[in-house]
């Protein structure tokens, strides 16, 4: 029984996303950790956001 839930819970997990709610998660915690995490080595805050919207690049795909 617990692998089939974790068939369920992974079906929403393939690139690119298209699920609203796990976009807008997604983006919250970019939002949240990147300046965080970047102030940690001592880049600013919106380079953070630059850096992380690179990496994420298109496997964000806004649902139609």
């Amino acid at each position: 029984m617990g692998d089939n839930s974790w068939d369920n819970i992974l079906q929403h997990f393939h690139l690119p996303f298209t699920n609203p709610v796990l976009i807008f998660t997604l983006i919250l915690f970019i939002i949240l950790l990147a300046p965080v995490l970047m102030k940690k080595i001592k880049i600013p805050g919106v380079a953070a956001f630059i850096i992380a919207g690179i990496l994420i690049g298109q496997s964000i795909k806004p649902a139609h």
